[in-house]
């Protein structure tokens, strides 16, 4: 259960391999995925990590996303909530929940074999596609080294079942899910509703709220 090693090696060394230009914000987003990461391991391998202590590492890299990069849900299209959106504590908050919940979505569907990393594939062709779209090659080349890393992983899991993410390979493909959205919608300038993101998660979203 520790394909969050794989993940996260891949994804290091895309870093440390490819352009500099490209590669920084792999860098910041990978450092601030660790503490998801790290608890989530140490889940897989102890079995002794409670919910709640994963939970509160979830939103530690929700922070460490928002301090490094900059990026927070400053707007979700509703003017009641939007009213409150423009205050940055709110926003933080408002960004970390969002963090955690999608790291905790992709976790909970993790437990059939391709099923996690078959709909995280899915969720991402379908963001890059819009990245494409907006000219936004940055967060294209990201959304690409992701699909090749789960792809490697995918191979391995499906239909082999010879490795599976665990708490920390779903967490941290979780929140690189929910902050390639974040930064989607807030890079897009209005051209792209925050919505959108939300219906192409829509399934382990769903998922957790039928299981709640």
């Amino acid at each position: 259960r520790v394909g969050g090693l794989a993940i996260l090696f891949g994804l290091a060394a895309s870093t440390v391999l490819m352009a500099e230009a490209d590669a920084q914000l792999r860098l910041l987003l990978l450092l601030a995925a660790l503490p998801a990461w790290l608890f989530g391991i140490a889940e897989d391998i102890t079995n002794t990590i409670s919910t709640r202590v994963r939970l509160f590492a979830t939103m530690v890299s929700g922070l460490l996303a928002w301090w490094l990069t900059g990026y927070a849900i400053n707007h979700v299209d509703l003017p009641w909530i939007d009213n409150l959106l423009v205050f940055t504590p709110v926003a933080v908050i408002f960004t970390l929940f969002a963090v955690a919940g999608a790291a905790h979505a992709v976790n909970l569907i993790d437990g059939f074999n391709g099923l996690a990393s078959g709909t995280v594939l899915i969720c991402l062709t379908a963001l890059g596609w819009i990245a494409a779209d907006l000219n936004n090659t940055e967060l294209l080349h990201l959304v690409m080294v992701l699909i090749a890393v789960v792809l490697g992983f995918f191979i391995l899991n499906y239909p082999f079942g010879k490795l599976f993410l665990g708490d920390g390979g779903a967490y941290t493909l979780g929140f690189f899910l929910a902050w390639i959205a974040i930064m989607l919608v807030s890079d897009a300038d209005g051209l792209v509703s925050p919505w959108a993101p939300l219906l192409i998660c829509a399934y382990p979203i769903l998922e957790t709220l039928f299981s709640m």
